[in-house]
């Protein structure tokens, strides 16, 4: 019997989206120690298109510094993400509802000077999410990379979701020179779709509130305790 709550603890503890802790870490990791992120990807993905150019790139820039999470950007990020789950079909991920971008997105949370966003799909691995971006194979004008080294950014919001039609979805927001309205809204949870309504955020909750996925998880953590001890 543990050893059936033993598989059900992993296979439970295993299906979980990218984390957005680790995002940042990479993120900053690479803005921080360019020279060192060269090193991290000649060593992990020199097999990837162009990452050969990538490193050299990283080899000549300055170091910037750290990002930090802001809880308006962080909103902002997670409520497109869980926009782009309820899409079919997304051909224009950077769209919102009524075709609207980024920067109409973050003005619904608060002033800024400066704002860019990175988009991905189906990627699990945190690493490698932030290593293709810096890559920008795919990218001819590398908006991407622009982004992460962008020395106007200060602050950055992650939202992370999984749907039916895309997986892993992941949306990063990077603002410059931002300050959150009063009172800043609280970060959407991940697993509530997002369809246009009129009042997309809610604001002072003082009680930390778990998405479903994160309910799973955490229980799967128990089982495997048990199982173990």
């Amino acid at each position: 019997m543990k050893q059936v709550f033993f598989l059900i603890s992993l296979l439970l503890t295993c299906s979980c989206l990218p984390d957005y802790n680790k995002i940042v870490d990479r993120i900053n990791f690479a803005r921080t120690d360019p020279q060192a992120f060269a090193l991290l990807i000649s060593a992990r993905y020199n097999n990837l298109p162009d990452a050969a150019a990538a490193v050299q790139y990283l080899q000549t820039s300055p170091t910037l510094p750290a990002l930090t999470v802001n809880q308006g950007v962080h909103a902002a990020a997670q409520l497109h993400a869980n926009y782009l789950k309820t899409r079919t079909v997304l051909t224009i991920p950077y769209m919102g509802c009524t075709g609207s971008h980024i920067e109409n997105r973050i003005n619904q949370v608060g002033t800024l000077a400066q704002v860019g966003e990175n988009i991905v799909t189906m990627i699990e691995d945190e690493e490698e999410i932030v290593v293709k971006w810096i890559i920008d194979a795919d990218s001819f004008n590398k908006v991407n990379r622009r982004n992460i080294f962008e020395k106007g950014f200060d602050v950055i919001g992650v939202g992370v979701s999984d749907g039916p039609y895309s997986k892993n979805i992941v949306v990063v927001d990077f603002a410059g020179g931002f300050m959150c309205n009063d009172p800043c809204p609280n970060v959407p949870t991940q697993d509530v779709g997002y369809y246009c309504t009129a009042n997309p955020y809610t604001y002072g909750n003082s009680g930390i509130i778990l998405s479903a996925r994160t309910v799973m998880t955490l229980f799967g953590l128990v089982w495997l305790i048990v199982c173990i001890f």
